[in-house]
């Protein structure tokens, strides 16, 4: 609110002095609230870790409180695992993989584990999903077993046949051998038979050669005589 008198030294100095005044009160007020703020900037670690200790406190107390409740839930938890458990494991008999290749022995012993499943009040409320799981397994494994016995029964007939074909021929392939062995020994006997009968005829030929020309021998002899 004091206007400046420039035109006296006193006028000078007093403006000075003010403006010293200035920086006096500056400083008295920022030195205190510098402490004061630096006391503030330290307040929210405090408050901060009383927070952090009373949650930890809190959620300790509320686990403590809660754990009858959290017993009974991972109980509860551990029973439903358990039933759904059981329950894929008739599912992965209902979906044993390549049945339709696998033995009919391999196939009843599935049906044999199967059946071995007892769906009862163990079961609780899976009851109804383990009945109709173990029904609609049941069903696949028949329908597999069935196809399967069907196919078996036309491989061994097929079989059969094969054998029995694979018998006529080998007793076809004897008989013809031994036909040709008959024909063969009847061939060898008529070719032995007409070589008897040549050289009986050639010893017939030589001897009525020979009686020939001991008559004409003696004729000569008798006309030689004469």
């Amino acid at each position: 609110s004091e206007v400046p008198d420039l035109t006296t030294k006193k006028g000078i100095a007093r403006i000075k002095s003010l403006a010293a005044m200035v920086s006096s009160s500056k400083v008295a007020i920022e030195k205190p609230g510098r402490e004061y703020l630096k006391q503030l900037k330290e307040m929210p670690k405090v408050i901060e870790a009383e927070l952090r200790d009373w949650n930890q406190k809190m959620d300790a107390l509320r686990d403590e409180v809660r754990q009858p409740v959290t017993e009974l839930e991972e109980k509860e938890k551990a029973r439903i695992a358990a039933l759904d458990q059981r329950l894929n494991e008739i599912h992965q008999i209902g979906s044993v993989a390549g049945l339709d290749i696998l033995p009919s022995e391999t196939i009843t012993a599935w049906i044999g584990k199967l059946e071995a499943i007892s769906v009862d009040a163990t079961w609780d409320e899976y009851q109804d999903r383990a009945a109709v799981a173990k029904e609609a397994a049941k069903v696949k494994l028949e329908s597999a077993l069935h196809n399967r016995l069907t196919w078996e029964a036309q491989q061994a007939e097929i079989a059969r046949l094969k054998a029995e074909q694979e018998e006529k021929d080998r007793l076809a392939h004897e008989a013809r051998i031994k036909e040709e062995a008959k024909l063969e020994a009847e061939r060898e006997s008529m070719r032995n038979q007409l070589e008897l009968e040549r050289q009986k005829r050639e010893a017939e030929e030589a001897q009525a050669k020979a009686e020939q020309d001991a008559k004409d021998a003696k004729l000569k002899a008798e006309q030689d005589a004469k």
